[in-house]
């Protein structure tokens, strides 16, 4: 029976797609580069004269249907005209770093990732190993950003790693987003001292600054204060991951008390009425499978 199929933009500049497999370890994408020239590692002009292939290598991007994706290059290479012997260069794509094993794509996927999480959580749920991911991380820390690659973006968004899950050490991520809604990692600074976000914000040309409508930050004190000084006049939002945990934690925290309370007050068979009462804080809407209003008994036992 033939499977129903689907086309998907590989979103990768100037390739071509040469075939596809399934593998045990996922779907191996095998491409090559239609971009004719190279720029020579010596004189650094542009060269056009075609000498062969590099040696073979396979990339990790970003996953389709939650399934591994690899893409497979031979990288062209070109001799250069002008430079004593002829050298040649490998040419280099712009969606892939040379010293990485992945695409740009994925490795700002996995920023995005580790937004609100920790090294460790992603490398289970991506499996990736830890020394993989700060990898990732270090090859993306800078504090300066080629402004004039970037499109007018609308929206700053300003959020923190942890490193290690309850350890005081952290990156900070700004991200960007167009009015068409296109996403940017624009930076990932060493640390969240407010000093640190601030010079990086002072950094946006004037016509970035009068496009930017709002900055998104978590209840951190410090980078309010990092944004007014160079933003002063535009909105600063908290994002909804931390108002809704904020919100959650303080009726969770109403709810056990309450639970306390009635323990003593109610008779067991009455008590065990409630129970299944804190997955109405814990657990998204949707998930809520059995019993969705279970909530309802223990506001009905509280005055």
């Amino acid at each position: 029976m033939t499977q129903p199929q689907i086309q998907i933009p590989l979103d990768l500049p100037n390739v071509q797609v040469e075939h596809c497999e399934q593998t045990p370890q996922g779907l191996v994408i095998t491409v090559v580069s239609t971009s004719q020239t190279a720029v020579c590692r010596r004189c650094g002009r542009t060269i056009d004269k075609f000498h062969g292939y590099d040696k073979e290598i396979t990339l990790r991007h970003l996953p389709i249907f939650d399934r591994p994706v690899w893409i497979r290059i031979k990288p062209k290479r070109f001799q250069c005209p002008h430079c004593h012997k002829g050298p040649t260069t490998t040419q280099r794509c712009e969606w892939y770093d040379p010293k990485s094993p992945h695409t740009k794509a994925y490795e700002h996927w996995i920023l995005r990732e580790l937004v609100n999480s920790t090294l460790s959580d992603v490398s289970l749920k991506r499996d990736l190993t830890v020394a993989c991911i700060e990898g990732i991380i270090d090859r993306h820390v800078q504090r300066q950003v080629d402004w004039s690659t970037v499109p007018n973006l609308e929206l700053l968004g300003i959020d923190e790693i942890a490193l290690k899950k309850g350890h005081k050490d952290f990156v900070v991520i700004i991200s960007g987003v167009t009015v068409k809604r296109e996403k940017f990692i624009l930076a990932v600074l060493p640390d969240r001292k407010k000093e640190t976000v601030k010079s990086f914000l002072e950094t946006l040309p004037p016509d970035q600054r009068e496009q930017v409508r709002q900055v998104c930050i978590d209840m951190n004190e410090g980078y309010r204060n990092a944004v007014q000084e160079p933003l002063p006049n535009v909105p600063i939002v908290v994002d909804r991951f931390h108002v809704a945990k904020h919100d959650r934690d303080c009726a969770d925290k109403a709810r056990k008390a309450e639970m306390k309370r009635l323990k003593t007050t109610l008779s067991e068979h009455d008590y065990a009425q409630l129970k299944g009462a804190m997955w109405a804080f814990r657990k998204p809407w949707i998930a809520l499978s059995e019993n969705p209003h279970s909530i309802q008994p223990v506001a009905a036992a509280t005055p």
